[in-house]
């Protein structure tokens, strides 16, 4: 027993899901036995212990105790509508095929709202699966509601009262931590710490842990509301934050060897990391903007007073990237306490009103969130989101599993949809490899069940007894021993709850067996026949718009910091449109990482793709706000310089884009050569002749700017030299 033990507490730690399946099954047992025994109601018994099977087997319920309360409560009010509309259609095989099509396309498309809807999607498909077949019994309605609802109603009870869960960590914890330990890891850097290594290491660890793929469903903040949005928000921001500190620690050298002016700006940042940790620990008030925004001005007062002295911008060139980057890493923790304040509900600051304004990039703040709905929704009503294909996959197949079961008159038609809903995947491969362990299961489920019924007959006092234990194993069998076992043990539940509402002999096993198999077949063929790539195609389309929008946002900075007039500015995308964009990229590339494939069938590292784009977008957004009026600069030499640069850093990555959508490995070309630039060269000249400090900053800004996406090209070729040397044998699957 103890040995027993021990392997369960390997795979479940904490017994969660132990916990899970014995809180599910007292519910769906004191339902079902109340509905079957005490009152005699067969309907009643069928909906409510289907109520607490479809919301505590079949979707993921997560997140705290009150939050998974108003979840489940919110899911009754939608199932009892549901089980209404589907009762009504139930008679009619064609009015429950375009009630299937409608409701299937709706319930999935809702997952647009983030991971609490995404994973109940699943348990209120079923709420209208159940009532759509014959018999159509209208008169039955208010039996079948007050099922449900007594079904939703105890597991409710049951999950607050029963070994109660309380729930993940959360993501802002995550947050906090991250935010420590690159705090620590800034520290050590500036005062030139001896554990410098272990503290990078750290760092570097806990901004993994802030990958979507390493997060839970429930725990992902993919929402539309200010505060999930705040979270992503944040931690994209401490990633920008992380990475700037990193090309600093690899500039400086070891030991570091920081200007002041660097150290400076660092120290700066760490104070407003340390706010940041406790606003999001819950014990602090929200960080503060004002000593961040100082910071930054100091900053640019100290490089204006080193550009007007004697030789000061000879003085200023060799530690530029180091000023640059240190520069990027304040504007990047300003982006983090306005993000950590959107997270934990605090109302912007007044200094912050143009970040907050319409065409800011936290608009979201002080948008209502019927108007966050609305652009979430907006944003993914294209052919190219994943989100509406699923949606329209998942729909098609339903329908045609509904009008296959109804046509063919199939003895049980319900687990045909059943099988369909649980077995269809994102691609076609996907569901392919779904299919086979749940056919091998339920094929030695079914030859179990057939045993059983056979031995133990008409004697449901038998079913009786053994109905709790299999809840239990069939709840904890798929979680902890793989879809196969847990396919098997589900088709012995199943044998067993229908042999206790009428006669039932071996034969209930297979037709089991033949529904899985119609509604696995069903899945393959729509998955085949509607986007059957799944995420793998359109991430790299995503990709390569947003690469390609950046590649001309690159040459439209270049422009205005050169003091060329907009005259095209109207025919370029609009912020709003450049960030829908990233978006739809998020949303293929969340999904791309949870369908399996070895990487050595696509060796790009998606995430530095991904990481690029963004700092694409934010490092664009922020030169163009920092320098809204800039002047024409007084070099024409240097004019013609920077727009070159950035012409042919822009070419750069329109190759790499280029690349993405056609399948090939990415490839930027020649890295630019080594050293300062000849238009910075010249620029530092003239400035040094006659005083243009403004000028100059602009040049040492672009220069950096473009040193770092240069940086960004060289990682997404190496990551893909890298990945495609592994030979496949890592294989990256979202659990």
């Amino acid at each position: 027993m103890t040995a027993l033990l021990e392997a369960v507490r390997t795979r479940d730690p904490g017994f969660a899901v132990l916990r899970r399946a014995v809180r599910v099954a007292l519910a769906a047992c004191v339902v079902f036995y109340l509905g079957r025994y005490v009152l005699g109601d067969t309907v009643f018994a069928v909906y409510a212990v289907f109520g607490v099977v479809a919301l505590g087997a079949l979707s993921d319920v997560s997140g705290p105790p009150r939050h998974r309360t108003r979840t489940l409560l919110g899911c009754l009010g939608v199932g009892l509508v549901l089980v209404t509309v589907g009762t009504l259609v139930a008679a009619s095989t064609a009015a429950a095929v375009v009630g299937m099509l409608v409701v299937g396309f709706l319930v999935a498309f809702a997952g647009v709202g983030g991971p609490r809807f995404t994973g109940v999607a699943n348990g209120v498909h079923l709420f209208f699966i159940l009532p759509c077949f014959p018999p159509f019994a209208p008169d039955t309605l208010p039996q079948r509601l007050l099922g449900l609802t007594l079904g939703v109603l105890a597991l409710t009870l049951a999950d607050r009262w029963v070994l109660t869960d309380p729930g993940p960590p959360g993501f802002a914890r995550r947050l906090r931590e991250a935010a420590a330990a690159v705090g620590d890891h800034l520290d050590a850097l500036v005062t030139g710490d001896d554990r410098l290594p272990e503290r990078r290491a750290e760092a570097s660890g806990q901004i993994e842990r802030l990958r979507l793929s390493t997060l839970p469903l429930g725990e992902r903040p993919a929402g539309p509301g200010r505060r999930d949005r705040g979270l992503t928000h944040a931690a994209d921001a401490l990633r920008a934050v992380h990475g700037r500190i990193l090309a600093i620690a690899d500039t400086a050298g070891t030991p570091p060897n920081l200007p002041a002016d660097v150290v400076v700006a660092l120290t700066a940042v760490r104070r407003s990391l340390l706010d940041v940790c406790a606003a999001l620990g819950g014990h602090g008030p929200p960080p503060d903007l004002r000593p961040v925004d100082r910071a930054i001005a100091r900053d640019a007062a100290a490089r204006l007073r080193r550009l007007t002295a004697p030789g000061g911008v000879a003085e200023l060139l060799p530690d530029a990237p180091l000023r640059v980057a240190a520069l990027e890493a304040l504007y990047a923790q300003r982006t983090l306490v306005l993000a950590t304040r959107a997270a934990v509900g605090a109302p912007p600051p007044p200094e912050a009103a143009a970040d907050t304004g319409p065409d800011g990039p936290f608009w979201y703040v002080c948008a209502p969130w019927w108007d966050l709905w609305r652009r979430r929704l907006a944003t993914h009503l294209t052919l190219r989101s994943v989100y509406l294909q699923n949606a329209a996959r998942l729909a098609i197949g339903l329908a045609v599993a509904r009008w296959v079961a109804g046509g063919l008159e199939l003895q049980n038609g319900f687990w045909v949809l059943l099988a369909t809903l649980s077995l269809m995947r994102t691609s076609v491969t996907a569901t392919r490899s779904a299919l086979v362990p749940a056919f091998a299961g339920t094929l030695a489920g079914a030859v179990v069940a057939a045993g059983l019924l056979a031995a133990a007959g008409p004697e449901t006092v038998v079913y009786a007894i053994v109905f709790p234990l299999l809840l239990v194993a069939s709840l904890a069998g798929g979680p902890l021993l793989g879809p196969a076992v847990g396919q098997g043990l589900f088709t012995i539940l199943v044998s067993v709850l229908f042999a206790q509402l009428s006669p039932a002999g071996w034969s209930l096993a297979g037709v089991r067996i033949l529904d899985v198999a119609v509604g696995g077949v069903v899945g393959i063929l729509i998955g085949v026949a509607v986007w059957p790539s799944g995420g793998r195609r359109e991430v790299r389309r995503a990709a390569a718009r947003c690469l390609t929008v950046g590649a001309d946002g690159i040459e439209r900075t270049a422009d205005l910091l050169t003091g060329r007039p907009r005259v095209r500015e109207q025919d370029s995308p609009r912020p709003v449109d450049e960030y829908r964009l990233l978006v739809l990229f998020d949303a293929s590339y969340a999904q791309y990482r949870s369908e399996p494939h070895p990487r050595r069938d696509d060796p790009v590292d998606w995430l530095a793709v991904l990481g690029a784009a963004h700092r694409l977008y934010r490092g664009s957004a922020a030169l163009r706000r920092r320098f809204a009026d800039a002047e024409p600069l007084p070099w024409p030499v240097v004019t013609a310089g920077m727009r070159a640069a950035g012409h042919a850093t822009a070419e750069r990555y329109r190759r790499v884009a280029s690349a993405l959508a056609v399948d090939e490995l990415p490839d930027p070309g020649p890295d630019p050569e080594p050293g300062l630039p000849e238009w910075v060269r010249v620029a530092a000249e003239k400035c040094d002749q006659v005083d243009h400090p403004e000028a100059m900053l602009r040049v040492i800004d672009l220069w950096g700017w473009l040193s770092w996406l240069a940086d960004d090209l060289s990682r997404i070729s190496a990551g893909a030299g890298e990945r495609s040397a592994q030979d496949g044998l890592d294989v990256d699957v979202d659990p």
